[in-house]
């Protein structure tokens, strides 16, 4: 990886493309793009990137390596100076230079500095009407296609991809989540939000919330029909979960579940290593996002997992204390290996110094 200052000229050898990473784990990131493939950064702006690759499958060749800390690798096809005199007109034009005629679209705009005034649902809408009057076909609701315009540094930044060959139909994840942020318990839910996005989790019966307070990963969860043991000595936010029509109720230890439980949260005021002792459950889910060392966070999660069925999935971040981020994961997958195998691993969005993982309970009982 090298940094290129110049800007791009297509000589029809090499291949742009816009990357969204963790700006937490930076180095982590650009070290894991260097190993699917040589490139030259263009642009840069926190957690986006454009670069410039002879590779011209950089993004396949990231995937196959099932990447943890970049969130996005989509190609650019086009770029061009975005002109002062006529803003929208040019961002139009480099629009259709990358634009699929014939094909349903929606446009998503990636505005990362812009200082013209115009919002980026601002320049979607003045963009979809435009192209219209071109002969396009814009659909919000069911596209066919994403089209993707980046603007930095008074550049346009265009790409297209059919909505089939993506894995998210979105390019902004901040933006794309923050509906779920208006009303939200705490900033920890999106984390769960996103995972079960990324992980394409379908859980249904009973999960257990390590470390639940102040409650928002168990509503998320009560929300999609779970019944849900949040495990916590701490209160949870009542007001906003009974707002939402969540059914709660406290219980103390001992406690024994009855598996015919509706959807809702039963909290359990106790530490979660009381709870392992005192709880006769068995759950299908297990989650957690407590603010424990790796280690202490993974021998938790093997010391409850008694009360899981084989084949119980954990979703659980691990907290890195440093920016030794490979470090961390391999301690925690040591601590699990035994009882859990892990399916996958990402940085999400809204993870700080933290990485998600996604594992399977094996059924192997604790020793």
């Amino acid at each position: 990886m090298r940094r290129k200052a110049s800007p791009y000229k297509n000589n029809g050898t090499h291949m742009l493309y816009l990357a969204i990473i963790s700006n937490s784990f930076r180095k982590s990131s650009i070290e894991e793009l260097s190993r699917a493939g040589s490139f030259s950064i263009l642009e840069e702006r926190v957690s986006t990137l454009v670069i410039e690759s002879p590779e011209a499958d950089l993004a396949g060749r990231l995937e196959r390596l099932s990447p943890i800390f970049t969130y996005l690798l989509l190609p650019l096809h086009d770029v061009s100076q975005i002109s002062k005199k006529d803003y929208m007109g040019s961002i139009t034009k480099a629009a259709i230079s990358s634009a699929k005629k014939g094909l349903k679209i929606r446009a998503e705009c990636y505005d990362v500095n812009s200082k013209e005034g115009y919002s980026a649902k601002d320049i979607e809408v003045s963009l979809g009407r435009r192209m219209e009057s071109e002969g396009y076909e814009i659909n919000l609701e069911k596209p066919e296609a994403l089209l993707y315009l980046v603007l930095i540094n008074g550049r346009c930044y265009s790409g297209c991809m059919e909505i089939v060959m993506l894995k998210r139909d979105f390019i902004n994840p901040e933006r794309h989540y923050h509906r779920y942020s208006r009303g939200a318990i705490s900033r920890a839910e999106l984390k769960l939000i996103q995972a079960f996005d990324e992980f394409r989790i379908s859980a249904s019966g009973t999960a257990i919330d390590l470390g639940a307070a102040p409650g928002g990963w168990s509503r998320f969860l009560a929300e999609k029909g779970l019944c849900v043991i949040a495990v916590d000595k701490g209160s949870l936010d009542y007001l906003k979960l009974e707002g939402n029509r969540i059914r709660v109720r406290e219980e103390t230890l001992p406690y024994k579940h009855n598996k015919d439980e509706p959807a809702g949260i039963i909290h359990l005021k106790a530490r979660a290593e009381e709870a392992t002792e005192a709880c006769e459950l068995s759950a299908d889910l297990i989650v957690n996002d407590m603010n424990l060392a790796p280690s202490s966070s993974a021998a938790l999660v093997v010391s409850i997992s008694r009360l899981l069925k084989p084949g119980s999935q954990l979703v659980m971040t691990i907290k890195c204390i440093d920016r030794k981020a490979e470090k961390h994961l391999q301690t925690v997958e040591k601590a699990l290996s035994p009882t859990f195998r892990i399916e996958r691993k990402a940085v999400l969005p809204s993870n700080r110094q933290e990485i998600t993982i996604l594992a399977t309970y094996n059924g192997t009982p604790v020793q």
